[in-house]
């Protein structure tokens, strides 16, 4: 299971190749994994946005998109978030590709299929109630003696 600190190298390694990105397309192989909202306004909720910033909270990640919305995934056990420039990018575990505008594709690939993914709108991140319970981020100034 990826804890923060590898979530944290897994946004760095992936922000610069998918920020100011757009999304054009979209396979979900899966469509179990995706638990708001439904696969088919997920589609149109992520289909020509394009991805602004990519964050972290906790063992979240969080891709900011240029309407404000969030697409918000947790690896749990066994996911993965892959950058592919290659057209050659599925294997048994793939469960959801995003087709980038220039070509590259995100994978999320997850053997076990325990992670779960969101499509938010910025009012909406009490659907998801690990993220919303969480207390400040350790690096951030809000931890602080005193808070603890």
């Amino acid at each position: 299971m990826p804890e923060m600190p590898e979530v944290e190298m897994i946004r760095r390694s992936l922000a610069p190749n998918l920020e100011n990105k757009q999304i054009v397309d979209m396979d979900i192989l899966l469509p179990r994994q995706i638990k708001w909202p439904d696969t088919e306004e997920f589609h149109s909720m992520l289909v020509g946005r394009m991805i602004k910033k990519m964050n972290r909270r906790g063992k979240y990640l969080l891709l900011e998109l240029d309407n404000g919305n969030l697409l918000v995934i947790h690896l749990r056990m066994t996911g993965q978030l892959l950058y592919r420039e290659n057209l050659d990018i599925q294997d048994g575990h793939s469960r959801l590709i995003f087709h980038l505008s220039d070509g590259s594709r995100l994978v999320y690939a997850d053997t076990r299929t325990l992670g779960t993914i969101y499509a938010l709108k910025q009012d909406e991140i009490w659907r998801v109630s690990g993220l919303c319970s969480l207390g400040p981020e350790p690096l951030s100034e809000d931890f602080t003696p005193e808070y603890l």
